[in-house]
């Protein structure tokens, strides 16, 4: 039993032959071609860590890093203390700080 040419559906694994390198044509890209295409392309992210708890985790570099760009963000304080108010009476309070934001960029220091 054939599969029809128009809409196939495939059972089992199917195999593909690998494109070259670089093939930007109408081809079936088998998974052996994209991990290559995307092993080819540097300045990936890889090894994403986030840190939700202040000073509770080390940032260790995958082996092969070549640089490392940390995001930091504060939430922002709240208002001042309003008292409660009664019928017919209005509060105002200063608005709550703003939060903070910084990013760098550094290399690693490698073991010697």
């Amino acid at each position: 039993m054939k599969a029809p040419l128009t809409s196939p559906v495939l059972t089992g694994t199917p195999t593909a032959p690998t494109a070259a390198a670089g093939d930007a044509s109408l081809k079936l890209a088998n998974t052996s071609f994209v991990q290559a295409a995307i092993a080819a392309v540097p300045g990936r992210l890889i090894g994403v860590q986030v840190f939700s708890v202040p000073g509770t985790s080390t940032y260790t570099p995958t082996p092969g890093t070549a640089s490392v760009i940390v995001e930091s963000v504060g939430g922002g304080g709240g208002s001042g203390g309003v008292p409660a108010t009664g019928a017919g009476q209005n509060a105002l309070a200063g608005c709550g700080g703003n939060g903070a934001y910084a990013k760098s960029s550094s290399r690693p220091v490698l073991p010697a």
